[in-house]
């Protein structure tokens, strides 16, 4: 009985595997069919194509040469589903209660886990159905700055701050294993149209943890900061080294680590006429490895696997590209929407972006060339961060602090 019983599942399991093959050797015989005389069999043949998500390329090629106006058309709609569809909600909050303060959201490299900042604390929330498992960082006095979070990635060290610029880090249950003083930076003020020199703090901007380490890497107008994880003294690099032509005060904007963990990607605004400004560092040797500038103040940076190059949502002028061979970013897809988040997709390929505009609240847009892949139905809010979740999961948070968790369409020919 057992010997028929497995021999049946392998039967089943042979069969189930060339579905698949057969789906694709269909697909030329069904685009004819898009322009059979019948109507039936045109309908058939576009119900049976619109399963078919693995087809697309095949798809778009016949559309732009096939002699049929009626086949053309029928593409074209099958396409626009593919479109529309390519990315779901698979589950939201229904509402919150947190205000209408916005904190970034980070996650666990599994994408079971997200950390949910906010002025209160920050939870930590399972993205399956987003059920709070535990709040962090009530431990410290006063309100937590919403700029910062960092998060490592198998979720043992958590790094917050508050409004005294302090840097505070947390191990899973919540106990303070490390706190940082706030950095401070010498800038040039000019009352009464006499210069003179003053000492200001520097509160956190953005922080990451190196890959792989509880090393923390944390970004403020002073400059770039690694505190290593064993309590040896920090490595710094000062602004003036990352600038030393640059004798102005610049605000730093946005900091991403590359996934190998080796650079990171910082962006400043300068304030007055002149552009803004775009560096990677090396994290070994605290080394600027290249810079690029870009026209408009930068509101996120997303660093490649390498720190080869790295991506800029701007203020209301789009997405530029920022490398060793583009000193001048390029830019890659341009927009008037107040872009709140730009990160690469797990295979760099493509990118998302989150706009304030309801909408457009989530792009993802093809790369190098920024050909728009899909884009989020209009929503009441726009989004405010995106948290990739693995190659088919992210999450986004809405300006009304929801957080939602959308899924990739799956082909029923493919499943």
């Amino acid at each position: 009985m057992n010997r028929v019983f497995v021999t049946w599942l392998c039967l089943a399991a042979a069969l189930a595997a060339q579905e698949p093959q057969r789906d694709a050797d269909r697909v030329p015989a069904l685009i004819e069919q898009l322009a059979a005389p019948k109507v039936r069999l045109r309908d058939e043949a576009q119900q049976a194509l619109t399963q078919m998500l693995e087809a697309e390329p095949r798809l778009r090629d016949a559309m732009a040469s096939h002699p049929s106006e009626e086949a053309r058309l029928r593409l074209k709609r099958i396409l626009k589903g593919f479109h529309d569809g390519l990315w779901t909600i698979e589950v939201q909050q229904a509402e919150t209660k947190l205000g209408p303060d916005r904190g970034p959201l980070r996650a666990m490299s599994d994408g079971t886990h997200l950390a949910n900042l906010h002025p209160q604390g920050i939870d930590l929330v399972e993205t399956q159905d987003l059920t709070t498992v535990r709040t962090l960082g009530r431990s410290t006095t006063g309100t937590l700055t919403l700029r910062m979070l960092a998060w490592s990635k198998d979720g043992q060290r958590i790094a917050f701050s508050n409004q005294s610029g302090a840097v505070m880090v947390e191990d899973e249950a919540g106990k303070r294993v490390l706190t940082v003083p706030v950095e401070t930076r010498k800038t040039t003020v000019n009352p009464n149209g006499v210069p003179r020199e003053v000492t200001q703090n520097a509160p956190p901007v953005a922080a990451e943890f190196l890959p792989g380490t509880q090393d923390l890497v944390v970004f403020s107008n002073a400059g770039l900061t690694v505190h290593a994880a064993g309590g040896s003294s920090p490595r710094r690099m000062p602004v003036a080294q990352i600038f030393p032509e640059i004798t102005r005060n610049i605000l730093a904007q946005s900091m991403a680590v590359s996934r190998d963990g080796k650079a990171a990607g910082v962006a400043f605004e300068v304030p007055g006429p002149e552009e803004d400004l775009v560096a990677m560092i090396s994290l070994a040797d605290l080394k600027v490895l290249w810079v690029s500038r870009i026209s408009v103040t930068p509101r996120w940076i997303a660093v490649n696997l390498d720190g080869s190059e790295a991506l800029v949502a701007m203020r209301e002028r789009g997405v530029v590209r920022c490398a060793a061979d583009a000193p001048q970013a390029i830019t890659i897809s341009r927009s008037i929407d107040d872009l709140t988040s730009v990160a690469y997709a797990p295979d760099y390929k493509s990118a998302f972006i989150t706009s304030a505009r309801a909408n457009a609240p989530v792009r993802q847009l093809a790369l190098p060339d920024g050909t728009e892949i899909w884009t989020a139905p209009p929503a009441p809010a726009g989004c405010y961060h995106f948290t990739p979740l693995g190659s088919d999961r992210f999450a986004t948070k809405t300006f009304d602090n929801r957080i939602l968790i959308w899924k990739k369409r799956v082909s029923p020919s493919a499943r």
